[in-house]
């Protein structure tokens, strides 16, 4: 426990019911805490994008105690995406309505998991609203279950996608993507390596974005791959999460985020989720960039890295 202390004036011992992240956790359940409720509630309406981002930030920490919150959240979220910032009387709605739900959250049960559990689901304006319960009483209590968060780790682009090398594959490809600016303008460009050729390398559009590269690049390796057993490396934690994470839910939502905003690079992501179905067998890794030693993956992604420069 080196480099640990216990606060003394913290230190909650001996009680029924303690303060833990700002929920009152006592025995079988959880909810807000009245100090976080109290905050919230101070929040005055917001004037600027600014502010309206710290409401929604703080409100949606409390979203699993507050029913149908992206429902009621939705006009806020829009708000974001208007340019000058408008606060109507549907915002405020919805900034009030958010008031009165937090006033009256429920106290979250904590899962039995030897129990059976209960799911209650329905959709309204294009957005899908559930409640996870348990029969812990005659009608069930509502427990703390992060839908989105369950949904997003077990939906991958493909279903046999894997994280871990192939063995005995046909190819072994590295991407990287780069840019860099010289006189106002954004030069990019992309490459596909084997750990010691250049199996593809070219420039992109002015202005393209680094993110988009990166994409640009992983989904050129796999459309390379077609029909063989193909293991990538990726240095892109972006593209890495879009195949292996949110990229089908993404797909489904219509390219809308869990808060109902739209994606980056919509047309990259669609790309790279069909290129991802292109191979036999397909594994795709992320790997470190600019990493030192003699290791395949390093070679590999330090030529990668290099031809990407020249590339862009």
């Amino acid at each position: 426990m080196g480099g640990y202390k216990v606060s003394k004036e913290k230190a909650q011992i001996a009680q029924q019911t303690v303060i833990y992240l700002g929920c009152e956790i006592s025995q079988g359940q959880q909810k807000l805490s009245n100090y976080r409720i109290q905050a919230i509630c101070a929040i005055p309406e917001p004037q600027n994008l600014h502010e309206l981002r710290v409401l929604l930030g703080m409100t949606g920490w409390c979203h699993l105690w507050i029913t149908d919150y992206g429902l009621i959240a939705k006009p806020l979220c829009e708000a974001q995406k208007t340019q000058p910032f408008t606060w109507g009387k549907p915002q405020k709605e919805a900034f009030l309505k958010l008031k009165e739900a937090l006033t009256t959250a429920p106290a979250l049960g904590l899962p039995d998991l030897p129990k059976d559990f209960q799911l209650f689901v329905h959709e309204r304006l294009r957005l899908a609203l559930g409640v996870l319960t348990q029969c812990t009483t005659s009608e069930g209590s509502p427990l703390e279950h992060d839908c989105m968060e369950v949904i997003e780790h077990t939906c991958a682009a493909r279903a046999d996608l894997k994280e871990v090398p192939l063995e005995q594959p046909d190819w072994e490809l590295f991407t990287d993507g780069s840019n860099f600016m010289e006189n106002g303008i954004r030069h990019a460009g992309y490459v596909v390596t084997t750990i010691s050729t250049a199996v593809e390398a070219r420039a992109l559009p002015p202005n393209t974005s680094a993110q988009k590269a990166e994409l640009v690049a992983l989904t050129r390796a796999l459309e390379l791959g077609e029909g063989e057993k193909v293991n990538i490396w990726t240095y892109s934690k972006y593209a890495f999460g879009i195949v292996h994470v949110h990229g089908a839910v993404w797909r489904e939502q219509g390219l809308l985020s869990s808060q109902g905003m739209h994606i980056k690079h919509q047309d990259a992501v669609l790309q790279l989720i069909r290129a991802v179905q292109k191979s036999e067998q397909v594994a795709i890794m992320h790997c470190k960039a600019h990493q030192s030693g003699n290791s395949k993956i390093c070679e590999g992604s330090r030529k990668a890295d290099w031809t990407a420069q020249q590339a862009s």
